[in-house]
């Protein structure tokens, strides 16, 4: 997983988060796994969808 603003592949998972996230909802699935990453290079923070 690449960082976004700096495109470092060097990120550490800060947290897990499962459930309803705001913005992240479709009509047909209503749960997801939000993974949180945190740049090594540039500090950005930032969420994938696993």
């Amino acid at each position: 997983m690449s960082c976004p603003v700096c495109n470092n592949d060097k990120s550490i998972l800060l947290r897990n988060t499962s459930g309803i996230e705001k913005g992240y909802r479709t009509k047909d699935d209503y749960t997801w796994n939000i993974d949180i990453h945190l740049c090594m290079s540039c500090k950005n923070i930032f969420g994938k969808i696993s």
